[in-house]
This record gives C-alpha cells, sequence and structure tokens, in this order.
C-alpha cells in the first residue's frame, strides 16, 4: 500500500473515531447535567400489553383518551420500548394538550409519573400538583438519569431529539442502581 493510500486511511481513521468520541462526549456531558428520577411498577410494559390496555379500557376511564386523537397517535408511535418498560417518549403532545395532572396519569401508566414536574414546568401553574401522592404508588424499581432532548437508541445509547426524553437505564445507557 502506498504512503498516500496510508496517509488517507490514517485521516478517514482519526476522523470517524472523533465523530463517536464526539457524540459519546455530549451525551456523558448531558449526563452529568441530567435530572434523575424513580421508574415505578407500570401497568404497562410493552406494545402487547398496551394495545390490551387501549382495547379493555373503558373511554371515560383511559387517560390517553384525553388526548387528541392525532396527540395521541404521536405519543403512541413516539414510545421507544426497551426490555424494562419505556426507553423513551415523546413529550410534545402532553405539553400541549393536557394539563399537569392529566400528563400525569398517562406518565403513571408506564411507571414514569417522577417525569410530571420535568415535562410540565411551564404548565404547573394552576393545577393541583402539589398534593401528597397516593399511598398505592409502588416502590421504585429503579432510580434512573433522563436525558432531556434525546431519544433512546437501542442497545445503549441515546442520541439527540427535540421533543424527546430517554430515560438511560432502560435504553441501556446507564447501569441500574
Amino acid at each position: 500500500m502506498s504512503k498516500f493510500k496510508l496517509a488517507l486511511l490514517g485521516t478517514v481513521t482519526v476522523f470517524f473515531a472523533s465523530v463517536l468520541i464526539s457524540s459519546n462526549t455530549a451525551v456523558a456531558q448531558q449526563a452529568q447535567h441530567a435530572d434523575s428520577i424513580n421508574i415505578y411498577e407500570s401497568q404497562i410494559h410493552n406494545p402487547e400489553e398496551l394495545r390490551v390496555y387501549m382495547d379493555v379500557t373503558p373511554r371515560k376511564d383511559n387517560p390517553l383518551m384525553k388526548l387528541s386523537e392525532a396527540g395521541r397517535y404521536t405519543f403512541i408511535n413516539g414510545l421507544m420500548w426497551a426490555s424494562n418498560g419505556v426507553g423513551s417518549l415523546n413529550t410534545y403532545p402532553l405539553k400541549i394538550e393536557l394539563s399537569t395532572n392529566q400528563a400525569k396519569e398517562v406518565l403513571t401508566l408506564f411507571g414514569l409519573q417522577d417525569l410530571t414536574t420535568k415535562i410540565m414546568k411551564d404548565n404547573a401553574s394552576g393545577d393541583m400538583f402539589n398534593e401528597a401522592p397516593s399511598g398505592d404508588i409502588s416502590p421504585a424499581l429503579h432510580h434512573c438519569t433522563v436525558l432531556e432532548g434525546y431519544r433512546c437508541q437501542l442497545p445503549a445509547s441515546c442520541t439527540a431529539s427535540y421533543t424527546d426524553i430517554c430515560m438511560a437505564c432502560l435504553c441501556g445507557a446507564q447501569q441500574e442502581k
């Protein structure tokens, strides 16, 4: 192989290595400034359970029905499922269509009720959100770093996304504690 080809190959290798390092560094830097939440036992762990829930739960008892048809479609199709539940979700429909309490009801279906204040920080005024938690909340299963502005990219990474939040412990980007 000529010296030119070796130099070109070395340059390309260094370029791709720097791209990989910078993207991993960006996620690591974001993680340093990320919040942590508890992940709780939930009613819905996978797409099949969600389908069954939607089929058997009366409309008036289903918090997802408080979203418009387009909002519900966007939210449900924006769920990124990991092996232990939702790895990331599109928060936009919750922010623009629901009150804080309604968003909490939706997030509770997936054991993610602790995300409510993070997602709904602009909608919190006027809601009765600061009430004491009910006694039927299950103990936390995981303590998890959440990355706002990231989406779970299986098997174990979070990639940039304007409208998503990545649960790093469920996505595999963080070890469970």
